[in-house]
């Protein structure tokens, strides 16, 4: 009787040891993660997004491609990575950067009036 209880004992922790690992490893980019180019585009009209993701996904080390299109001249502003970038009308404007940090960063619209409006969001996953 002994034997068997510790026999299931086993069992049971081999299939939770196996369960952790396969599980753990789901939604997580692979351990010998290279790093990619990832380009966005986004329009701004009246003040707000128009066109575009609103959370822009990378994993530390992807370089990060943005062009920005607006209907009127404004300042958009990557926070927590202090990127900023002038947009006129008619024209995209780039911002080209390496996604060193890992976090969640605002990515807010700064008008000529001094109004400021978040447009979107820069969501780094830290590297494996």
């Amino acid at each position: 009787m002994k034997s068997r209880a510790g026999l299931i004992l086993f069992v049971a922790i081999a299939l939770v040891a196996g369960l952790y690992v396969l599980l753990r490893e789901v939604g997580s980019p692979p351990v010998n993660y290279m790093p990619q180019g990832r380009a966005y585009h986004l329009t701004v009209a009246g003040g707000r997004l128009a066109d575009g993701p609103t959370v822009l996904e990378a994993t530390q080390g992807d370089q990060i491609t943005l062009a920005v299109s607006v209907d009127k001249s404004s300042t958009l502003h990557l926070h927590g990575y202090e990127k900023l970038l002038q947009v006129q009308p008619g024209s995209d404007a780039t911002l080209s950067f390496n996604a060193a940090r890992a976090g969640f960063f605002p990515l807010a619209l700064h008008n000529s009036d001094g109004s400021e409006t978040t447009l979107a969001a820069l969501q780094v996953q830290p590297r494996p």
